[in-house]
């Protein structure tokens, strides 16, 4: 699943000037959707590689449609029945997540459970997400972390040193390893890999430049 990640990644950027796809854009819908946490939501966002309905604040984001940035690049369009790209593995359920150290009750789907690296656009780098980076800005796209397994209430992962050094108090928003104790990655340059903490969760793999 990771690599076709790597591999759409590869044909958005060579149709965009090289650059990344943005975070994510938001739509609205005029009839809000009920979902299971008993919340209405009327706005949905598209990210890398689907959609999802949420809301501003402490909300929950749930799965939509197949239809992100690369659908087009990984056959996974609107209304598709196949291709969507998730971890087998991943939780499905009502699951906790820690969050700076506090547990939330939350509810995990398998269709997040793989999560984009938010330093792959400019919200990484102090931006608002509405722009991706260009293929050039970074030091070594081999080694630089695209996706990772996550833990299905978010797409997306990101790094900071509070993070890597108690990653028990951020499970919302770190790497998941639920592969014999490591997770799976894709990377910029196309390939993916299993990876552990120890290894890969630092800021050589996953911010480049360096700070």
């Amino acid at each position: 699943m990771l690599g076709k990640i790597g591999n759409g990644l590869q044909g958005y950027m060579n149709d965009h000037d090289f650059f990344t796809p943005p975070y994510s854009t938001w739509y609205s819908v005029p009839r809000p959707v009920l979902k299971p946490d008993r919340v209405r939501y009327n706005q949905y966002r598209r990210v890398w590689t689907q959609t999802e309905w949420s809301k501003s604040g402490d909300y929950q984001h749930w799965f939509r449609d197949g239809d992100g940035f690369l659908a087009e690049y990984m056959g996974t369009y609107e209304g598709a029945n196949q291709g969507v790209v998730f971890c087998p593995a991943g939780p499905q359920g009502p699951a906790p997540f820690t969050h700076q150290g506090v547990q939330y009750s939350m509810f995990a789907e398998r269709e997040q459970s793989l999560g984009l690296n938010v330093h792959a656009t400019n919200l990484g780098a102090g931006g608002n997400g509405d722009a991706g980076r260009n293929y050039d800005v970074f030091e070594s796209p081999a080694l630089f972390v695209i996706f990772t397994d996550t833990q299905g209430q978010s797409v997306y992962s990101w790094y900071r040193p509070e993070n890597a050094s108690r990653p028990e108090e951020y499970t919302s928003i770190t790497p998941v390893s639920r592969h014999s104790e490591k997770f799976n990655a894709a990377f910029l340059d196309g390939h993916a890999e299993p990876c552990t903490y120890e290894q890969h969760y630092n800021a050589k793999y996953f911010t480049q430049p360096e700070p």
